[in-house]
Order: structure tokens, then C-alpha cells, then sequence
């Protein structure tokens, strides 16, 4: 009986402890609301490649499903996943480069939340840097669901793709994550990449397709 009793209280702290694995967050250079890279992706999705002719890129985050599309559960409070706030860390790699333009916020959210830049982009635009801090807020929550946070201008130099990044040198509080009626594991309503969710895809890579990879197969079946 005590073993049984040991083995509950086990299993209940490591539920406590469990990240909720939900939330979803991803780019989308080609305007038509899905990310390529993602495994469930339709068929049907264009390439999500930054090429020299990319001029903007979409941030999008999925406050209640899922990478997959399964549906995510607060496991922290009885709330919904709405969200009223957005940090993004956008860390670019490759042989070429990612000049930062302007953001474009899509929510409506009228405050900035970021203390270094501009306070709604780190460093400002137009400064050359291999990582951009992006972030808004606002006092009211919007409904959870799917949401184009915001659009921003970007110029493109050779080979070179666009991930997220839950933390960056420009400042030490910096994260990808959202505000939400949920309260998260740190019990302050922030839902944080490589914390309470991991599902996330930036551009996909610049590397030519060959005919014996999956980008070149599934494009024999559009």
C-alpha cells in the first residue's frame, strides 16, 4: 500500500511539472496562412523559402491547437488561452542575411513592451543584426484561436532562412511567448517558447531541392 501511495504522488508531481506541449508559432512568407515546413501542412502550401525577392514576412501564433492541429488545454488554471500580449525572437543563419525592416502589429495591441530599440523592436530597424526582439501589449485579452500577430519588412542577401529563438544576446529577458488568461508554469500568464509550448517553424531551408528529396516529391503532387 505505501508503494502504491509512493508511486501516486510520483506520477502526481510529474504531472504538475509536465509542460503542456501546446501553442504553435510560425512564419509565413508566402501569404496564405500556413507554414510549409510543418508536417500536417496541406500539400497545397507554397514554399515558405526567403529568396532576395521576399520582402516580408508573417508572424503567426496559435494560442489553443496544436503544431498538428490537436487541441491544447490549460494545465496550469481554468482558462482559456486567450491572448492579449506577443514577444518574438526571430534569429537568422545561413551564408547570407536578414536586414530587419519595419513591424507592422496586426492585433491592434497599443503598447510597446520592449526595453531596448525602439520599444516595439530590438534593435531598431534598418540595423544590421542577426537577431530582432519584436513586442506588443495591450490590457484587454482577444479570444484564443489563430492570430497573424503582425507583418514585418525584411531584405534578403543570399542563402539564408529565419527561425525562432527563445532567448537572444540583445537583451537577458528576452522570449518568444504570448499573455494569456492562462497562467502558465511560472504563474504569471506568460506562455513561453521552450517552457509551456515547443511547437514552432520558421522559413524553410535555402538548399537547392534535388529529385530525391521530399520537397521535390511533394511538388509533383500540386
Amino acid at each position: 500500500m505505501k508503494k502504491c501511495l509512493l508511486l501516486l504522488a510520483v506520477v502526481g508531481l510529474m504531472m504538475v511539472g509536465a509542460p503542456a506541449y501546446s501553442q504553435y508559432v510560425f512564419l509565413d512568407v508566402t501569404g496564405d496562412s500556413l507554414n510549409s515546413v510543418n508536417p500536417a501542412t496541406p500539400s497545397t502550401a507554397r514554399d515558405d523559402v526567403l529568396t532576395p525577392s521576399v520582402t516580408t514576412v508573417d508572424v503567426w501564433f496559435v494560442t489553443n491547437a496544436n503544431r498538428d492541429g490537436s487541441p491544447a488545454t490549460c494545465i496550469w488554471s481554468a482558462d482559456p488561452f486567450a491572448i492579449n500580449s506577443y514577444e518574438i525572437i526571430l534569429h537568422s543563419s545561413g551564408t547570407g542575411s536578414v536586414l530587419y525592416g519595419t513591424w507592422h502589429d496586426n492585433t491592434g495591441f497599443p503598447t510597446p513592451s520592449i526595453r531596448c530599440g525602439n520599444g516595439t523592436q530590438c534593435p531598431v530597424p534598418g540595423t544590421p543584426s542577426s537577431d530582432v526582439w519584436i513586442g506588443k501589449f495591450d490590457l484587454a485579452y482577444k479570444p484564443e484561436g489563430k492570430y497573424k500577430v503582425g507583418t514585418l519588412d525584411i531584405t534578403v542577401t543570399g542563402s539564408v532562412k529565419l527561425d525562432f529563438a527563445s532567448t537572444t544576446t540583445l537583451d537577458a529577458i528576452a522570449s518568444t511567448n504570448f499573455g494569456s488568461s492562462c497562467r502558465g508554469s511560472q504563474d504569471n500568464n506568460t506562455i513561453a517558447l521552450g517552457r509551456e509550448f515547443f511547437d514552432n517553424d520558421g522559413t524553410e531551408s535555402p538548399t537547392p531541392v534535388k529529385s530525391t528529396t521530399w520537397g521535390k516529391i511533394k511538388s509533383l503532387y500540386r
